[in-house]
């Protein structure tokens, strides 16, 4: 019966962390698969119906089979952009996120928040997206490779330096 009691417990207070699997990938991995990555501090959160340009674009978001016949609603995220690492997430109005889906990534208000943002602002909890805790070691190395890797891709997309012209004598 006490394991009865402790299995029901732990997925009633759990069920999130049960539910959603997330496969292990390096900041690096999250920086690629990502189309926007940033800092920023969160100003407003609230439910909203799924703007219909989100409608099945990405697994966090219903499919338009499962939007027929109700309304479905998302979290979204206004926020004051800090420091863009990759992308232009100054051209996102918002973020979102599942309101159903156990991935769902919990964003509160007035806090900072590194997000790996991918298809129009869809950010979820297996994403690599963290809240900023600044005096957390772990959270400055993740700047430290942010900071690198987007120096690495600016050069990158600069290319190659053009080589140096010598005027004959």
């Amino acid at each position: 019966m006490k394991q009865l009691v402790i299995l029901i417990t732990l997925l009633v207070c759990c069920d999130s962390a049960l539910a959603c699997t997330c496969k292990f990938f390096t900041t690096t991995e999250h920086y690629s698969r990502a189309t926007e990555v940033f800092r920023a501090r969160v100003e407003s959160v609230d439910i909203v119906p799924v703007p219909k340009r989100l409608v099945g674009v990405h697994f966090l978001m219903p499919s338009a089979r499962e939007w027929k016949g109700r309304t479905r609603t998302v979290v979204r995220a206004r926020f004051k952009l800090l420091e863009t690492y990759k992308g232009s997430p100054q051209l996102l109005e918002a973020v979102y996120t599942s309101n159903s889906s156990s991935c769902r990534l919990n964003i509160y208000d007035g806090e900072e928040y590194v997000f790996f943002a991918e298809t129009q602002g869809i950010v979820g909890f297996c994403g690599g997206n963290t809240r900023v805790w600044p005096d957390d070691e772990r959270f400055k190395d993740t700047i430290k490779s942010l900071k690198r890797l987007a120096s690495e891709l600016l050069d990158h997309e600069k290319g190659p330096a053009a080589p140096e012209s010598r005027s004959s004598e």
